[in-house]
């Protein structure tokens, strides 16, 4: 027989035990052991294995002989596994949730620092991206300023050298077609103008400072014209001087010339009007 019967004992396997009372100390054991260490192999703590220990402890005869009390053994009860588990679910998810709640307003305040902490940054790169690009198109207006006035000075001195040169050229050329004028419109003008010749002759002997004699050459033409006119002049250069006028067939109605001791004085109105010409090719020049 697999199974020996004693007085009042019953023997059998450990691994047959069945649970068949219960008592409060049970629950408060399980309730007291999900705050507590547990063993790594069964997952009951340490301090519901020893209360489990002491509740399921045999009498030394039955450790011994390995037979269980009968009645006199122990009473466990069954514990209510499944509403346990719930409960600890439950306590489980609201803690989770409150860890993710949790977790949501640090990841929520946060996410205000870095907006904040951005929002300084963009500020202040904003104003230094518009301080340096004021900077960086104030030194492109400068440089350009620069070239600009470097390409307005070397076309200014290239225009002035054309001008120049340009103003030489036809300087000379209006020089010549307005003496050309000059020369038309004088000769026209003065061809027979006798007071003109006489005039001419009074102021030349006037700026003769020496000599006491004077021989006037005129054209044929001017002869009449300048004897009658004698006296003015010699009244105005005085009566000591001695004045001839000499009808010289060599000049032109233009022509004429005072003779001294001193040499000679060109007073015609062609020498006038050559110098003249020369005065003006002076001032032009």
């Amino acid at each position: 027989m697999s199974n020996i019967l004693k007085q009042y004992r019953v023997a059998g396997e450990d691994k047959n035990v069945r649970v068949i009372n219960s008592n409060s100390m049970i629950k408060q054991i399980f309730a007291d052991s999900i705050s507590r260490p547990t063993d790594s192999y069964t997952g009951i703590s340490s301090d519901a294995q020893s209360s489990l220990g002491k509740t399921k402890s045999l009498s030394p005869d039955t450790q011994e002989s390995g037979f269980n009390d009968g009645i006199n053994a122990a009473v466990v009860t069954e514990i209510d596994v499944s509403a346990e588990k719930e409960r600890l679910l439950e306590e489980a998810k609201l803690e989770a949730d409150s860890i993710l709640d949790k977790a949501k307003a640090e990841a929520s305040r946060l996410l205000d620092e870095a907006k904040q902490r951005a929002q300084i940054l963009y500020a202040d790169n904003k104003s230094k991206g518009y301080e340096d690009g004021l900077a960086e198109c104030q030194r492109e207006f400068d440089e350009k300023e620069i070239s600009l006035r470097q390409e307005l000075s070397d076309k200014e001195s290239s225009l002035k050298s054309k001008y120049d040169a340009y103003s030489k050229e036809l300087e000379s050329d209006l020089i010549d077609a307005i003496i050309q004028v000059f020369n038309k419109v004088f000769k026209i003008q003065f061809d027979d103008k006798k007071d003109i010749l006489f005039h001419l002759v009074e102021n030349t002997m006037s700026n003769i400072e020496v000599g006491k004699e004077f021989r006037i050459h005129v054209a044929y033409s001017n002869y009449k014209f300048m004897m009658s006119h004698l006296d003015e002049i010699q009244e105005r250069i005085g009566n000591d001087i001695d004045i001839e006028v000499v009808n010289d067939a060599n000049l032109d109605t233009s022509g004429c010339f005072i003779e001294t001791s001193f040499g000679v004085f060109d007073c015609g109105i062609d020498m006038e009007l050559n110098n003249l010409v020369k005065d003006i090719r002076s001032l032009c020049s």
